[in-house]
This record gives C-alpha cells, structure tokens and sequence, in this order.
C-alpha cells in the first residue's frame, strides 16, 4: 500500500511541474508617442510583429498593449508622415518606453495623363452595336430596318441578340 501511495504522490508533484510549465508570465506595454517637437502623435500605430498585436495612441499620444508574453518582442511604431520605428523591446512585468517619430518627407512622382479619341477605340471594337427602339421594329419590316439604321455598314445581314419587350 506504501508503494502505490508513493507513485500517487509523485505522479501528483509531476503533474503539477507540468501544467506550472505551460503557464507563461504575461506583462503589460504602455509609453507615448512624439514627433521631433516634442508633440503628442494621435492614431499613431503600435505593432508587435511575432505575437500579431497592436493598438493605436489616442489623442495624448498614451498607449497601452495588455497581456503581452515576457521576453523580446520586435515592436513598429508608424504613423502618416512619419518615419516608421522596428525596435526589439524586453517586455518584464510592466514596461514603459516612449518613441520619438521623425517627419518624414513625401515627394510625389509626376501623374500623366493619357487619352484615347473615340476613332482610336472604335478601331479595336471588331463589331458595331446599334440601339433600336421597340417602335422601330414593330412598325417597320426588316428591309426598312436596314436601310435606316445599317445603310453604312459594309455588309447586309444582321442578327438581335436579345429582345426585352
């Protein structure tokens, strides 16, 4: 009986070892973003890249990202007009760290614009497409037809697709 309370002691301190190992300190990152003036950045983007998590600095320019596994994460900071900051940051409990952002400048390529004339576009179209009115059909025969509305085709036959009476 000594023997099996003995394996039932020690299966117990192993099972609590095991389930202590799988769970993880948890940690907490806050700090504030500015610009090179020393002005708080609103909506900048706070990103950690290896656990796929971020946030936004409010109006202050104060975040904050709970829950965070311990140990060196890869944080991106970005905001429009701005350069954006990748930075390895130890999270230990609690960790604070301000970013500075610096302007940046945005130099736009020149815009072109180009057109087509209608002759050009009429070239590639290997078909033409004529409207014809519902009164048109019912009130003429096929011969009237084609003399008003193909007389500069070259050619003399027709086909309707489609008709939605």
């Amino acid at each position: 009986m000594r023997k099996y309370g003995f394996l039932i002691a020690a299966f117990l301190v192993l099972r609590i070892f095991a389930v202590a190992g799988t769970i993880s300190i948890k940690g907490s990152f806050t700090g504030k973003i500015l610009s090179a003036t020393g002005k708080a950045i609103d909506g900048a983007s706070i990103y950690i890249t290896d656990i796929k998590v971020g946030t936004s600095s409010d109006i202050n320019g104060n975040f904050l990202i709970g829950n965070i596994p311990e140990g060196k994460h890869l944080i991106e900071v970005s905001h429009i007009g701005y350069n954006t900051i990748a930075e390895l940051v130890d999270i230990v409990g609690d960790t604070k760290k301000d970013f500075v952002l610096s302007e940046m400048v945005v130099e736009n390529n020149n815009v072109v614009v180009t057109g087509v004339s209608s002759a050009t576009t009429l070239k590639k179209i290997p078909f033409s497409v004529v409207t014809i009115r519902k009164q048109d059909i019912f009130q003429n025969t096929s011969t009237k037809l084609n003399r008003k509305y193909f007389k500069n085709w070259r050619c003399s036959n027709f086909s309707i697709r489609a008709c939605n009476f």
